[in-house]
């Protein structure tokens, strides 16, 4: 729910409009998260004498109103302190979220005056019901993405399967869901599981899998439009990928870096790390 400016029948303390002077009344939201949930840290700005009052005898209540369309979530929180910290499960957010800010009525009130109402209102007093807006402030956004840097754990964006079908082929890469699929062959499959139980093959059988798929993958983000990115960012592989990125200071979406320099350093340098490894399984004799 996006307010920009409402019109109601009783003055309301907002910056929105002149019902009443000084209109200041701010909210601050602070956005932080962990694996199961988002943490909102909001905290109210103003100074009117007769919004503080109501507040302090229970007349009233701050109120937040969390929305996000995309998981059709809705949802008020009321509190009397101007500052508090609220929990969202996590599964509850995606995407854009917007959060406004009131002070709403808990109690009727017969005969609600306001200090520094506008003058037009003169000496009338007006009756609030319980859930009428008494002060307003401008809605503010984020956007809820929880899992940034799955790539600390590579196999939570990427996964590796066997071929149902193809007993001998080329690899094949899904990226239509939240983890990046690869498919081996049948025999490719055996291949790499038999190999990578050793585990100084390990890391280098990883990169000749997961580089070509992270290509495939970065290509697929430079290439999405525009229209389409918000929803593509769904996906938890593309947003994880675009945000460790943007953390090295790289837009994927401009095209002045070559995408297997991007995957590069987004994977810190993996044929400096394979050449390595291969260093140190040859025999120290063989090293003249």
């Amino acid at each position: 729910m996006i307010i920009h400016d409402r019109s109601l029948p009783h003055p309301v303390l907002t910056p929105f409009r002149d019902d009443v002077s000084p209109g200041v009344f701010d909210l601050s939201v602070n956005v932080t998260s962990d694996a199961d949930s988002f943490y909102l840290e909001v905290s109210f700005s103003y100074q009117n004498e007769t919004i503080a009052k109501l507040i302090e005898d229970g007349s009233a209540v701050h109120s937040i109103h969390i929305e996000c369309r995309r998981n059709y979530y809705r949802e008020l929180f009321s509190f009397k302190s101007s500052r508090t910290t609220l929990r969202v499960p996590a599964s509850k957010l995606v995407g854009r979220v917007e959060v406004c800010g009131f002070v709403t009525s808990r109690l009727p009130l017969e005969s609600y005056k306001i200090t520094g109402s506008h003058p037009d209102y003169g000496d009338t007093a007006f009756k609030i019901q319980p859930g009428d807006i008494l002060a307003l402030a401008p809605t503010q956004r984020f956007e809820a993405y929880v899992d940034y840097d799955p790539l600390k754990q590579i196999s939570s964006i990427l996964m590796i399967e066997r071929s149902e079908t193809v007993a001998e082929g080329p690899m094949t890469l899904d990226t239509s869901g939240d983890r990046i699929v690869v498919t081996l062959s049948q025999k490719d499959y055996e291949r790499y599981t038999d190999l990578k139980a050793d585990p100084q093959l390990g890391p280098l059988l990883g990169n000749q899998v997961v580089v070509p798929a992270l290509i495939e993958a970065v290509h697929e983000i430079r290439g999405a439009s525009e229209e389409n990115f918000e929803f593509d960012m769904m996906r938890r592989w593309f947003r994880s990928v675009v945000k460790k990125l943007a953390d090295n200071g790289i837009d994927v979406r401009k095209p002045d870096k070559p995408v297997l320099q991007i995957v590069q350093q987004l994977l810190q340098l993996p044929l400096r790390r394979s050449l390595e490894g291969l260093i140190q399984m040859n025999p120290a004799e063989d090293k003249a």
